[in-house]
């Protein structure tokens, strides 16, 4: 049974939710990562992956006008992660750290599946655009001597992500909640150096690093609404 009293919350809502992202498929940027090993391996250098791109926290906040069993809204999240390779021995190191950091905004549509007076569960629906930015530091010691370099790179796209929401009322203005979701990209340039689309990231064959990944998201929510 449908709960009355959230059908009748014809007002607006503002949502912070925060989880853990993980980071499915990734092809091109772990291509990039044996590239990476496989230049240092033909100086005779073994460097390893040590770390790339684990689980890590997120946020998001929403912006929503609730009509009757329906949602409508706005949304900006931040997700992002990251990765090292390195080698040290007694002459000296090498290390490449590299960041991911994704930006979106998103049009939401959210509905109503189930209640009753305690529980609701929602699926709902994000059109995002992303700006995913990607930054390497090398840096290479030989005894007292050291040297480093940086490179940046962006790149835009335009995914989908459906999701699921169980959510509680905790006092009459207040709802506490979970969420699960997959954000599926849809359509991405090509990594690129700031300004200047023109200028893509190649590595090996001429392959260019391209977003390509599926964040999978799930954390807690803090729902205020406002009548």
């Amino acid at each position: 049974m449908i709960a009355q009293a959230d059908e009748t919350q014809n007002g607006y809502l503002f949502e912070v939710m925060g989880g853990q992202t993980a980071f499915g498929k990734m092809e091109s940027l772990r291509d990039y990562e044996k590239s990476i090993q496989a230049n240092y391996a033909a100086v005779g250098i073994p460097v390893k992956v040590v770390q790339s791109f684990p689980a890590t926290p997120s946020l998001r906040v929403r912006f929503l006008k609730h009509l009757t069993k329906q949602s409508i809204g706005l949304s900006f999240s931040h997700s992002g992660s990251g990765g090292r390779i390195h080698y040290a021995d007694y002459s000296g190191s090498a290390t490449v750290d590299y960041t991911l950091s994704n930006n979106s905004f998103s049009l939401v549509f959210r509905t109503l599946n189930l209640g009753n007076s305690r529980f609701r569960i929602y699926q709902f629906d994000q059109l995002n655009l992303k700006k995913s930015v990607y930054n390497l530091e090398e840096t290479f010691k030989i005894w007292e001597e050291s040297t480093s370099d940086e490179l940046s790179v962006e790149s835009l796209s335009y995914c989908f992500e459906p999701g699921l929401e169980l959510e509680t009322t905790i006092w009459k203005y207040f709802n506490l909640g979970l969420y699960v979701s997959a954000d599926i990209i849809l359509h991405a340039n090509s990594f690129h150096l700031p300004g200047n689309k023109d200028a893509i990231l190649q590595f090996g064959n001429r392959q260019e690093l391209t977003p390509d990944w599926i964040e999978f998201n799930a954390g807690i929510k803090l729902i205020v609404i406002s009548l």
